[in-house]
This record gives structure tokens, sequence and C-alpha cells, in this order.
């Protein structure tokens, strides 16, 4: 049985609906506990501050399309995300709608019970729609990526964190912004005008702001996030990078951007 919950809220004037899905199973506390995370990832000032998606143009844009109908796997690496996954993932199928897809999720063995959620979102979605491709422990960041991609079968590959800090609403961004560029690689970034993070405290953000500005001082990869975890890559661009990568941990966001503008791939830059 699925609980659908909308939460309505009024802050400055606007009005914003969320729709938080939930399957059986899910505690009451965690339920509140939920809502609570979600409100609290909302900026000051609400909703209404973020980017909005030209839905139109979008649809118009994978209408066009559908005749060279492409599919993404979206891998998503987990720990300790029983609170998040089930909202990240309901979001995920609302605003990809007119795509092809399926979510790969790298856990690393979460003692929260991260997975027994994702086992019941499986029963929801179907278990060709939501991979889950558990390990034993963390094995780091970057031996996510690859291992869910051992599993992957999208023409295009999106990575992205569990923890809300990527809104899946920007998902058609990239995908709008491939279609039209033909890029190889587009990349989220945090550091243009309306671009940002959510949910991170002060220190976070200048301790990621300090590593971009040595990392594009000492490096100058063409992009102005290196450190950023929300990302689309074409499937042979992927494969070709990750084959000469060898970091492990977070490392892996800045070495896997550097190695594919050394190698001259098409990269493009979305918020």
């Amino acid at each position: 049985m699925l609980f659908s919950c909308l939460l309505k809220h009024e802050r400055a004037g606007y009005k914003f609906a969320v729709d938080i899905l939930l399957v059986s199973g899910v505690c009451p506390v965690d339920i509140v506990q939920i809502c609570f995370h979600y409100f609290l990832s909302v900026p000051k000032g609400g909703m209404a501050k973020l980017e909005e998606i030209d839905t139109d143009e979008y649809e118009k844009i994978m209408a066009a399309n559908k005749m060279k109908r492409k599919k993404y796997s979206i891998i998503i690496p987990t720990y300790n995300e029983r609170l998040n996954i089930a909202l990240v993932i309901y979001l995920i199928f609302k605003h990809l709608q007119e795509s092809e897809f399926e979510v790969i999720i790298v856990d690393d063995g979460s003692p929260d019970g991260t997975q027994d959620i994702i086992k019941q979102l499986q029963d929801v979605y179907g278990k060709d729609r939501i991979l889950l491709r558990a390990r034993p422990k963390k094995l780091g960041l970057g031996t996510a990526y690859v291992h869910g991609f051992k599993h992957a079968s999208g023409d295009y590959i999106i990575i992205m964190d569990a923890d809300l800090s990527h809104h899946p609403k920007y998902l058609p961004n990239f995908i709008r912004k491939q279609i039209q560029t033909g890029a190889s690689i587009v990349t989220g970034t945090r550091y243009v005008r309306h671009g940002g993070v959510h949910g991170w405290n002060l220190m976070r953000k200048l301790t990621s702001r300090g590593a971009n500005v040595l990392a594009q001082t000492l490096l100058w990869p063409g992009v102005s996030d290196l450190t950023g975890s929300f990302r689309l890559y074409e499937r042979s661009a992927f494969e070709d990078v990750i084959s000469s990568c060898v970091s492990k941990g977070y490392v892996f966001q800045m070495e896997i951007i550097v190695r594919a503008s050394r190698k001259g791939y098409h990269i493009e830059e979305a918020r």
C-alpha cells in the first residue's frame, strides 16, 4: 500500500507543494523526520528563489528526440540515507516522466536500514527501474561510481548525491543542455549566478570553494566546479575516462573532469 503525503507551505507570499512518496513499513517518526529534513533543505525565502524549469521547452525537446530515444542510468551512492532515499527516488520519477531511465543505487552496507527502504521502493517502481547493487562496506566514492557503471544499461550516465543537495528537479536541465549542445559531459556548477547547493553548512561550503580555487589555479580544467558530483556523461566518455582514473575517494570528482578536459571532451555546465 502506498501513502502520498502532500505538504503545503506558505512563505513570503508564495505557495508551493511537495509530494513525498512513502512505502508501507516506514514508521511515522521517520515520516516526520523526512518532512522536516526536506524543509531544512529549502533555502530561505522558499522555493520561489530556485531557478524554474521551462517544462514546455523540455517536453518539446524530448518529443523531438523520441525517434532516437536515449536511456539514462542514474547512479546514486548511499550510506545511511534512510531518511532521504524515498523522497529522492520519488522526485526523480516525477521530474523525468518524459525520459527513459533506471536508477542504480550503490549502498555501502548502511547500518540504518537504507537497503530495506530501497527494496520497498523496488516493489513500487520495479526492480528493472530501481537497481540495488550493495557492497559490504564503505569502499570509496569513486569505486561506487565504477561499480554502478558495471550494471548500467543507459546511453548516458548521471551521477548525483542522495542527500538532497542535488535536487532532481534540475535533471531536465542537464538533459536539455546535452541535447542542445551535443556535449559529452554536462556538469553542475555551484559557482555561477543562480547556482548553489542546499543543506551545507558554512564550513563545508568554504572547504569546497577553497578546493576549487586551488584546483583551478593548478590544473586549469576549463570548468568552474571541479568538486561537484552532479553530472551527466555520455556513456562512451565515462567509460573511457574512468579507465584511466586512479582515485577512489572524493578526489575522483576532480580527477575525472580534469582527465576528460585533457582528452578533449566537450564539456558544458548547467545549474
